[in-house]
């Protein structure tokens, strides 16, 4: 005949051994929930190739970006804080395609950046000089020599190269 638990018997052994099992396997459970919910402590991280591109009036430039630490890889695409950009410093496509503006009064420098979806406090920037594209020379190049007071006529040639 078997004793109650909690007698002298050997099964008080039996039914402390079950709780002690019961406590572990609940403990291991939550943490192994946890760690597969997202509670872990995995970091999102965003690169972004090249980091620095020099690009000529409405000519292109492919950027990629990477995304580490989330299942969810895709990220938005801005030029200096516009998602996808504008006329005015450029436009970028969703699959990165970076493309100058047409016009520009200086060289410029605008940044491009990708934010992950999954995390959108990540991001990382690359660094694109607008080059115009234009040669400007002041003729003659040499050889002029002007006192002072007088006055003397330059000319200037301009080319474009795209």
């Amino acid at each position: 005949m078997r004793e109650p638990i909690g007698t002298m018997g050997g099964d008080w052994r039996q039914g402390t051994r079950k709780r002690r099992l019961r406590f572990w396997s609940g403990i291991l459970l939550t943490m192994a929930w946890i760690c597969g919910c997202g509670g872990g402590s995995s970091t999102v991280k965003v690169t972004i190739s090249p980091t620095t591109a020099t690009v000529k009036l409405g000519q292109t430039e492919q950027f990629t970006a990477a995304v580490t630490g989330n299942s969810n890889t895709s990220v938005t695409w801005a030029v200096n804080n516009v998602t996808g950009g504008n006329a005015t410093v450029g436009t970028i496509t969703t699959a990165g395609f970076y493309t100058a503006p047409s016009n520009a009064v200086n060289a410029s420098s605008v940044s491009v950046t990708a934010t992950s979806v999954a995390d959108t406090s990540k991001s990382a920037s690359a660094t694109v000089t607008i080059n115009s594209g234009a040669v400007v020379t002041v003729l003659p190049t040499t050889g002029a020599t002007v006192s002072v007071g007088d006055c003397y006529q330059f000319s200037d040639t301009t080319a474009f190269h795209r």
